[in-house]
Parts: C-alpha cells; structure tokens; sequence
C-alpha cells in the first residue's frame, strides 16, 4: 500500500461514518462541509493550529490555510498511522 491509498483509505472510512451516522450523499460538497467541520473540532482538541500544523506535513499547511480541515485530519491520521507501524523507511509523498 502506498502512502496515497492510505490517506484515500481514510477518506473512504470518513465518508462510510457519514453514510452510518444516517446522512445521504446529495453531493461532494455536503461531505466536505460536515467533515471540515467534524475535523476542526478534532484538530482543536488535539492542539493543532495554523501556527502548529506544518509539523504534520506541507500539505497539511496548505490544507489548512484552505480552510480543508477534513485533509488535514486525513493527513494527520496517515502520518500519525505510518509512523505507529513503524513502516515509514523507503516511503516518500510526492509533491
């Protein structure tokens, strides 16, 4: 797996919680809209600002300076998730 199915992989799981919790997928941007708000109230639970979340990655900070709160969180999970399975040697993002 690479590091892009990953983080696709969270998008999917986010998107099945959406669709478990009841809501209809009328378009994209509902999606969007509830998980940017349901990830910024993560994000600020875990302490993670505009001054802080480049610590996550490049993207994050784009992301975020984007108002897209639901890639940043995306993001975070997928480092956070590479670097608990200790597998992140031999795996770079491109950009």
């Amino acid at each position: 797996m690479t590091i892009i199915q990953l983080h696709e992989l969270f998008h999917w799981e986010d998107t099945q919680q959406y669709i478990n919790a009841g809501n209809v997928i009328n378009s994209d941007e509902n999606v969007i809209d509830y998980m940017c708000e349901k990830s910024k109230r993560i994000l600020d639970k875990k302490g993670i600002t505009a001054e802080n979340v480049g610590v996550i990655s490049i993207y994050a900070r784009h992301m975020y300076n984007a108002k897209r709160f639901d890639e940043v969180y995306v993001e975070y999970r997928t480092v956070e998730g590479l670097k608990n399975a200790n597998f992140t040697k031999g795996i770079a993002r491109k950009t």
